[in-house]
């Protein structure tokens, strides 16, 4: 798997890049021209991947790289619409091994109509390809296609397009994804298997040094690189795509496919271990000896700690991806997300290594004080991993709750962020759980009148504002809060709020000097607005598609939607509790309802919010949504160890 070689190029514009281009291509055409196996692999990466890969495969349905590849086909093969045979198309086919294995397992499958077109530079591997097929009576599914992949137009349309250890030779990566993005139909998949680390495969920064940690163990005979043919006493990075092209924009292929696709499944694995694996070093390792075994066991718990800590980013992937948003997001290993396992190249600043940055407003709110906790989450395998290291702060929690035991009223000390002051917030056991005070509700400044999570809010937004000193409309959606007020009153841009005063009043219409807008059809103009602000409102939305689409609308380029919501944290995806009918509420499940601010009224709860969420606002226009997990003892923001909030960038 670390490497199925492939052979895709661009061909550059001006004579002497032309010169270079075709010398490589020569490099590696002759290569591959008379190799018949491109990738084997030696023992130990054999016991790495079936001890260590293979369970976390099979978590996600799948025990091998071509059953991967099969799933995914079939999926796409028997989701298609459109009559006629499903046409396939691999990048970089080489000897067309992969695709002649497929199309047996596609028949056995019971799927028969169907043509992989392999598409490759190198004319000898698909003379190979081609006399394999026939050899495996598979010739009618399997077609050769020599082409140069920077050029390449693709004739019809394709139910699915793989790539199989191919992506990391190419150059045009842009030209390559565009095309496959315009290749698929409706109900498509694109499906890799690749490498994603540091160009021509080395070592990021931080890598290098855990890699030069675990060098120090090796036996003198060890650090003789089998294919350079050279001792390293001390551990040398080498470029790979020095010769040919191999591994020459590997960093570049996950940012490209996040900004293009949608993902479906993404596994992301392995960085460190991949030295000491591969054909270079990895042939000294005895799969039988019981020090190189544990040697490569710890070498691999420390690549798992590195990744799901964010200190290092993987360096292969397994995806599929759609063209359309998919429903609830990806199926992830732990907490790497697609875009948390992006290796940004301007970390390094002269050797600088480590995370990447959070977002700006994000990461601008974390260096206001050291005692604030900032988080930030794009799956609930994030949430659950952040869960696990603060039981001790909820079990703090849990202590000042049974404090409060014998008080009907209680105080707690705090710095209210909005107030610029040290007050005693105060609270009650209203909403409690269990003999747990709900701090999410409770914690209201006497100054203020802002409860904790509406204290954040503030918070937040202020620090939204101090990074955009241009900006020049705040929308809520609110005007008779006290978190109004306290906007209007301290905020510099213009501050706009609105109620929700019944169906039958006028879009913008103002009655008694309040504002009514419906959250699903917002009267102000296109891109208008920098930032808007939602406390507990989506909820209480009759189609909360619609409501995040019209934020999108109003929303000005890089502007920004800030919003709390009751969120069920364990629920992949939203349930609906009612729907609204010709203006005739039908209930789903049984009522439940939230106090007004607004009357005597209360206000029907439409759906419990869950994971898809995040989905929803990139399926409404938004760049980016991610979840903000919060916690301070000094503000008291407090509860359940980490209080929950979301932001959706334009």
């Amino acid at each position: 798997m670390l490497s199925r070689l492939g052979r895709v190029f661009r061909r550059p514009a001006d004579a002497e890049a032309e010169s270079d281009y075709e010398a490589r291509i020569r490099e590696e055409t002759a290569i591959y021209a008379d190799q018949e196996v491109v990738h084997d692999l030696p023992p130990i990466f054999h016991y790495w991947s079936n001890t260590h890969l293979l369970p976390v495969m099979q978590s996600f349905g799948f025990s091998s790289v071509e059953q991967f590849f099969a799933d995914a086909l079939e999926r796409a093969y028997r989701e298609r619409t459109h009559d006629g045979p499903a046409r396939f198309a691999s990048v970089g086919a080489g000897n067309c091994d992969t695709e002649v294995a497929l199309a047996r397992t596609l028949l056995e499958r019971g799927c028969q109509d169907f043509v992989i077109d392999c598409l490759e530079l190198n004319p000898a591997m698909l003379e190979r390809g081609s006399e394999h097929a026939r050899r495996e009576g598979v010739e009618r599914h399997v077609a050769g296609v020599e082409a140069d992949f920077n050029a390449w137009s693709p004739r019809g349309r394709y139910d699915g397009v793989l790539a199989n250890q191919a992506l990391h030779h190419v150059v045009n990566l842009e030209g390559l994804f565009d095309a496959v993005q315009r290749s698929l139909t409706p109900e498509g998949r694109f499906v890799v298997s690749d490498m994603i680390g540091r160009n021509g495969h080395l070592r990021w920064p931080e890598a290098r040094r855990i890699v030069e940690q675990f060098w120090r163990e090796l036996p003198s005979e060890y650090r003789f690189h089998r294919q350079l043919r050279r001792q390293e006493d001390e551990f040398l990075d080498w470029d790979c795509s020095q010769e040919g092209f191999e591994g020459v924009r590997a960093q570049d292929v996950l940012p490209l496919l996040v900004e293009r696709f949608h993902f479906e499944l993404f596994l992301g694995f392995a960085n460190v271990v991949d030295v000491f694996i591969d054909r270079g070093f990895g042939p000294h390792f005895d799969p039988d000896a019981e020090w190189d075994r544990d040697f490569i066991d710890r070498v691999h718990a420390r690549d798992v700690e590195g990744l799901f800590s964010g200190e290092l980013k993987p360096t292969h992937v397994m995806a599929v991806m759609r063209t359309a948003p998919v429903p609830g997001g990806p199926k992830v290993w732990g907490p790497l997300t697609p875009k948390s396992s992006v290796r940004r190249p301007d970390l390094d600043g002269g050797g600088a290594s480590g995370p990447a940055p959070r977002p700006d407003l994000a990461g601008t709110l974390a260096a206001s004080h050291p005692d604030l906790d900032v988080r930030v989450m794009r799956s609930r395998a994030d949430l659950a991993h952040a869960r696990v290291s603060l039981s001790d702060r909820v079990a703090v929690e849990r202590l000042v709750s049974e404090g409060f035991a014998h008080q009907e009223t209680w105080t707690f000390p705090g710095h209210c962020h909005p107030c610029g002051r040290a007050v005693q917030l105060f609270g009650d056991w209203e909403f409690a759980v269990e003999g747990v005070v709900n701090f999410r509700e409770q914690l209201k400044c006497p100054g203020c009148g802002l409860n904790n999570r509406q204290r954040f809010m503030a918070h937040l937004l202020r620090t939204f504002l101090s990074n955009r000193p241009n900006a020049e409309t705040v929308y809520l959606y609110e005007q008779v809060t006290p978190f109004f007020a306290w906007a209007e009153r301290n905020l510099e841009p213009a501050v706009v709020g609105s109620e929700y005063l019944g169906h039958d009043r006028a879009a913008g219409e103002v009655v008694e000097g309040v504002r009514h807008e419906d959250a699903l059809a917002l009267t102000f103009s296109d891109a208008s607005l920098d930032v808007i602000v939602s406390n507990d409102v989506f909820e209480h939305v009759p189609d909360l598609d619609q409501a995040l689409a019209e934020s999108a609308r109003v929303l000005r380029e890089k502007g920004t939607l800030l919003f709390s919501i009751p969120f069920f944290e364990q629920a992949d995806a939203t349930v609906r509790r009612a729907d609204l009918r010709d203006r005739e509420i039908v209930d789903l499940l049984p009522r439940e309802y939230h106090g007004s601010h607004v009357s005597d009224e209360r206000w029907l709860v439409f759906q419990d919010i869950g994971w898809d969420v995040l989905a929803k606002c990139e399926e409404a226009g938004f760049r980016d949504a991610y979840l903000l997990g919060y916690h301070s003892w000094l503000y008291a923001y407090l509860g359940s160890g980490l209080q929950l909030t979301f932001v959706a960038e334009r």
